[in-house]
């Protein structure tokens, strides 16, 4: 069993998608990575672009299907996924080196089902292309607590592309995404459905 599936839901982004599967590629933990991207019937070259990263390297893992929305497309992936714990990642987003390592390190050290981390805003063509989204500021760093005990994390952007999800977690408790096509803030859904069972 791998220690991480990473599960990359593509639709449209062959202007991204190389940068992001280069990211997870740089990854520290890349030998107990699962990479499984799923194209929601992109009908750009994104699925070309899938499947020569998939040729490439036996770590990555391509679902390809008719264009069902965002939900659909995470659950596909996480129920495929063999690895110990569950990370997303937006095929416009890309991750730093160390992302998934720190964050299995840190779930394995406090034994956990769930991690969180801050995460970069990008803008092209802005005269400050990077902002640091500080949005766990006001709650305790590296230190494991209760949502019933900082409710407060309910009023944080989701970001589930900046957290790690137990497999085991999610399936024992029934936790999926929302599989409305077109809908938006299924992540809310997600996280919420989440802190509420933890």
């Amino acid at each position: 069993m791998k220690k991480v599936s990473v599960v990359i839901p593509v639709w449209n982004t062959e202007k991204y998608i190389k940068e992001c599967l280069d990211s997870i590629l740089a990854q520290s933990i890349i030998d107990e990575l699962e990479i499984i991207c799923v194209n929601d019937g992109s009908t750009d070259d994104s699925r070309q672009i899938i499947d020569d990263f998939t040729a490439a390297d036996h770590r990555f893992k391509a679902i390809h299907k008719n264009n069902t929305g965002y939900g659909h497309s995470v659950n596909m992936g996480i129920r495929a996924a063999q690895g110990q714990y569950i990370g997303i990642v937006e095929s416009d987003d890309f991750a730093e080196p160390d992302m998934f390592r720190s964050l299995y390190n840190a779930a394995e050290k406090n034994r956990v089902d769930f991690v969180k981390g801050n995460y970069n805003t990008y803008r092209e063509n802005a005269a400050c292309p990077a902002v640091f989204e500080d949005m766990l500021g006001k709650f305790p760093y590296h230190t494991v607590f209760s949502p019933q005990d900082n409710p407060g994390i309910f009023g944080v952007h989701p970001s589930v592309w900046a957290s790690l999800y137990r497999k085991s977690f999610l399936e024992e408790n029934d936790i999926w995404f929302q599989e409305t096509p077109g809908a938006s803030y299924l992540q809310c859904y997600f996280l919420h459905h989440f802190l509420l069972l933890w």
